[in-house]
């Protein structure tokens, strides 16, 4: 099944036993070989592995709370992964879009570079943020839900808020210190970020031009276009669409520093 939309259940959980066939991945919600669903707003207590997703693509993980799970008592034998070894995001494909999530779990995110049902090696590609970071009231629908707002307080969105991460210190991207083994998330929660804007001078009639900014694209029909960019040093390209002329400087270097930086290119 595709298409599904799990949202706003205030409580998902649950061992997981060892009398469960060995099959990878598992988790307290399941989503196998299944595409283009929304799991959003959802709070799970983890207890093995909340959330397991195996074979699909382009599903969207937003607005989620993964905490761990009080430790059960007794003979814990039976229980197919100990709770000192939980892990919030179990992920098995590639092509989802995860971000906007609490995730304070004992192992916030597991993603290996295997088939974890066929054990050969297979490049597990997500997308743990927003391809740019956005203003908070800035949103989108996906499956008739519209995700728009941070989950913890911040006037950007972009990527997740991970409890082990320590802006600064920790590098970027974050990967959970390996477990994500391709990729992690550039953007994680709370965010600092300053606009950055670009501006065409002398635009002509007619002109269209694009401005390739930190690995993002965007087109204009008029002389601005905005950026939301952390602090940092870029390498930008612009490029003329549609029209007659040469844009200068066609490329260069930025360092966004302060809260707005204008850039004027020059259309000739």
């Amino acid at each position: 099944m595709s298409n599904v939309t799990l949202t706003n259940a205030q409580s998902i959980s649950g061992w997981l036993a060892a009398t469960v066939p060995n099959v990878y991945p598992m988790g307290a919600a399941i989503f196998w070989n299944s595409s283009g669903n929304v799991i959003a707003g959802n709070t799970f207590y983890d207890q093995g592995s909340s959330l397991a997703l195996y074979g699909g693509t382009n599903n969207t993980i937003w607005g989620n709370t993964f905490l761990n799970a009080s430790v059960a008592t007794g003979d814990l034998s039976s229980i197919f992964q100990q709770p000192w070894n939980v892990t919030g995001i179990f992920e098995a494909e590639s092509g989802d879009l995860i971000y906007n999530n609490y995730v304070a779990t004992s192992i916030t995110a597991y993603a290996p570079d295997e088939n974890i049902f066929f054990g050969f090696p297979q490049l597990n590609l997500e997308s743990w943020n927003l391809p740019m970071v956005e203003p908070r009231h800035f949103g989108t629908e996906f499956n008739g839900y519209w995700l728009s707002g941070t989950i913890v307080p911040s006037r950007w969105q972009g990527g997740n808020y991970w409890a082990d991460y320590v802006a600064g210190t920790t590098s970027l991207p974050y990967d959970e210190y390996g477990y994500i083994q391709s990729g992690g998330d550039y953007f994680p929660l709370p965010i600092v970020a300053h606009t950055v804007v670009f501006e065409l001078s002398g635009q002509g009639f007619a002109t269209v031009w694009s401005v390739t900014l930190n690995g993002v694209t965007q087109t204009s029909y008029v002389p601005f276009l905005v950026f939301y960019e952390t602090p940092g040093t870029y390498t930008y390209a612009a490029t003329l669409v549609h029209g007659h002329g040469t844009i200068t400087p066609a490329s260069g270097t930025i360092e966004v520093v302060h809260s707005k930086l204008l850039i004027v290119l020059h259309h000739t």
